[in-house]
């Protein structure tokens, strides 16, 4: 389950939540209040914490479910992304362990206590989240993007759609003098027939000098002309962070 979790970007945050009159039994083992043939061992802290080790939540969140998704709002845009590039023999399929630590006393880090390392051809992981971007109803906010619509001239029945993506919300690689990033666009057509249909992915890799980069990080940057098509009803534009993993 942490696997299926931990590929679709998921972090778990458990909420312990107890019905009024019920004896709070999580964690108990039998003989410690735990009634007979309980499933103590999946209902137990450990396993809820583990989940939340594995994906990145915070362990024993707490018991006021607002509060708990508060907090992980609050971690989701207060947080630093670190990587490293695994040797190429590591990619077997199998889970390994992670430990993040830090050298100032008093700070508690909130990581994931691992990953799994599986061989996967390139573009799987933006296939995956155009795919997931098709049917939330609503957008994700990670990365700010502004945008103009107009009416072809030669064809009315088209649209086109100009966008300038928020650099500020870019994991940019800084080395030298030069800033790069890799996106990929992708166009979500919602027909009127109710179907959707996925434009190709579109590859923007951006190596920008000094002067170039603070353009972008004041106007934005400028995407590839978009044509929507007269028989779409609306149209989602996904921009995925590759050096991120945000969309």
């Amino acid at each position: 389950m942490s696997q299926v979790f931990d590929r679709c970007g998921v972090a778990i945050y458990p909420v312990r939540q107890v019905n009024l009159g019920h004896q709070d039994n999580v964690g108990a083992t039998s003989g410690d209040g735990a009634a007979a043939g309980d499933r103590t061992d999946l209902a137990s802290l450990e396993t809820l914490d583990q989940f939340a080790g594995l994906t990145g939540g915070r362990p024993n969140a707490g018991r006021d479910t607002g509060a708990v998704l508060k907090q992980a709002m609050d971690d989701l845009h207060s947080s630093y992304q670190i990587g490293y590039d695994p040797p190429a023999g590591n990619w077997d399929s199998k889970f390994h362990k992670l430990r993040v630590e830090c050298k100032r006393k008093g700070v508690r880090i909130q990581a994931k206590t691992g990953y799994y390392a599986w061989p996967e051809p390139p573009g799987t992981e933006t296939k995956q989240v155009i795919e997931a971007a098709i049917s939330p109803v609503f957008d994700a906010a990670e990365i700010g993007l502004r945008g103009t619509l107009s009416t072809d001239l030669k064809d009315p029945g088209a649209s086109h759609f100009e966008v300038r993506i928020d650099a500020n919300d870019i994991a940019f690689s800084h080395e030298g003098d030069q800033y790069t990033a890799q996106l990929r666009l992708a166009v979500i057509g919602y027909l009127a027939d109710g179907r959707t249909q996925a434009s190709a992915v579109i590859p923007l890799d951006l190596s920008y000098n000094p002067q170039k980069y603070d353009e972008a990080l004041k106007e934005g940057i400028p995407t590839h002309n978009l044509v929507l098509g007269d028989n779409m009803k609306k149209a989602r534009l996904i921009v995925f962070d590759r050096g991120s993993n945000t969309f």
